[in-house]
């Protein structure tokens, strides 16, 4: 109750700061200008509440960072034009005067600069929730999934003015961090250091899918993207739970966010079935299988580990690149995210109107979007990509950087680029031979290359780039190790 009361008494109109704090701040600078290179990374010029500060803090941080020394007469001649002190009645000596005088005891400036730069963001927070209220009462029936992701990204956006963190290291300080990683590794024998894709030579050129990277896996259609995602998904979520299982980690269980933004959750989960029984995966969808497979899916043991597997699906048809974000961070609090898969990137929306329309600025601010959601998440996000139809005017169809669709910031953007390639698919589609010479190569060539899907590793910021090959059943739509692999990686 008491707190209520104290509630119902605030004034919204009030700002919210300490001007004390402000003006100490800035005394303690003025007396000891060294202090700035310890507190700009916490407090800048906009955090400051009043106008006067907000211009002293300015021509300081202008006389130090050219080597020049802020004091009462030297910031008097840098701000003697300026017209806030004017406006506030006050004196510019007497106020700069004023402000050395009372920092005499004063002495932890950085705790200062963290009070103000927190003030800074509670009046952040206030002008959201008057925007939120704004829009809530104004946008009538329609527009709150709007206001939550807008919510979002100005939280994002207020967050990363929330300083106070470092984001630099001297190399000193991380040397020992790196050699007892690299030992640790060494003693462990498995050198993965990412999250498993289950495939023995990918997670060798790769060492699994790395934290903070932002993975393509693209393709043309048919060549089974979607099916190795998914395949990868079974594998890292088995691998999660194993690991949770043999208390490996400590606290709650890793899952798979995997957005289907083409395909329905039961269309994936099916998918899924497939892979893990080993029945065809169209008699699965239209029920035509057997009493023995029934009695598999039904009560087999298949079917019990499908089910504990910790993966999470959000089939949403239309999402935006905030919205992802903003579903992403909601589900890592509940769930513990190991890993993010998108299928597929051209189907989110871009967030904000100033692409104009242009579809190659939207898919930079949505690959952009991604990359920084694994940094900020700590996490591997996959993304699926489609190939522009460059592809299919080529003799050669094997996919080159060139042709991912849309833009070049994909490629910019992303840690890893990985190409599908099945040429198994080209082969049967073309017109077979009358010439029986021909129809003997052509058979020869498709029997090569029967069930064998290609990743090509084009890109790889921290690794080597080649190929790799993964056997493919296109009736269950598994893929699996395979002991042939093509010559050889580029170091």
């Amino acid at each position: 109750m008491k707190i209520t009361k104290q509630i119902d008494n605030i004034d919204p109109s009030e700002p919210i700061a300490d001007v004390d704090v402000e003006k100490f701040l800035l005394g303690a600078l003025i007396m000891n200008n060294a202090v700035l290179h310890e507190i700009n990374e916490i407090v800048s010029e906009e955090q400051f509440l009043l106008p006067i500060h907000q211009k002293i803090y300015q021509k300081i941080c202008s006389l130090v960072w050219n080597d020049m020394v802020a004091t009462p007469m030297t910031l008097k001649q840098e701000l003697k034009d300026e017209s806030v002190f004017a406006a506030a009645g006050v004196s510019c000596y007497d106020y700069l005067r004023n402000l050395v005088l009372g920092v005499q005891f004063i002495h932890d400036t950085k705790t200062l600069a963290v009070i103000v730069n927190s003030y800074y963001i509670k009046r952040c927070l206030v002008e959201m929730a008057r925007d939120i209220l704004k829009a809530s009462y104004l946008d009538g029936h329609n527009g709150a999934n709007d206001i939550i992701e807008s919510t979002h990204k100005k939280l994002i956006e207020i967050g990363a003015n929330g300083k106070g963190k470092n984001d630099y290291h001297k190399v000193h300080d991380v040397v020992q961090d790196v050699i007892s990683r690299v030992s640790m590794l060494y003693q462990d024998g498995k050198h993965i250091t990412g999250v498993t894709t289950g495939f023995t030579d990918l997670d060798t050129k790769t060492g699994g899918m790395q934290s903070s990277d932002l993975i393509i896996i693209a393709a043309r259609p048919s060549m089974g993207k979607t099916s190795l995602a998914i395949n990868m998904s079974v594998n890292a979520a088995a691998n999660f739970r194993q690991q949770y299982q043999e208390k490996q980690f400590e606290g709650k269980q890793k899952h798979v966010l995997f957005f289907s933004l083409e395909m329905s959750s039961e269309q994936l989960v099916n998918r899924i079935l497939a892979i893990g029984t080993g029945i065809d995966s169209s008699r699965l969808r239209t029920g035509n299988i057997n009493k023995f497979e029934l009695e598999k899916l039904m009560h087999g043991q298949e079917k019990r580990l499908i089910e504990e597997l910790p993966i999470i699906i959000d089939d949403s048809p239309t999402l935006s690149i905030s919205g992802l974000q903003s579903r992403v961070v909601r589900l890592m609090r509940q769930y513990n995210i190991g890993i993010v898969i998108v299928d597929y990137l051209q189907l989110i929306r871009a967030g904000s109107n100033k692409s104009g329309g242009n579809r190659v600025h939207e898919i930079g601010e949505i690959s952009q979007g991604l990359k920084s959601l694994a940094r900020e998440m700590h996490i591997p996000v996959i993304a699926l990509s489609q190939l522009s139809r460059a592809v299919e005017s080529r003799d050669d169809k094997k996919p080159q950087l060139s042709d991912l669709r849309d833009s070049g910031n994909i490629e910019q953007d992303a840690d890893v680029v990985m190409f599908l390639y099945r040429e198994e698919y080209y082969l049967e589609r073309k017109k077979i031979p009358d010439n029986e010479g021909k129809h003997n190569e052509w058979q020869d060539k498709l029997n090569k290359v029967k069930n064998i899907a290609e990743v090509i590793i084009a890109k790889q910021r921290n690794g080597p780039i080649g190929s790799l090959a993964l056997h493919f059943n296109s009736t269950t739509t598994a893929f699996t190790n395979l002991t042939y692999t093509f010559d050889g990686f580029d170091e």
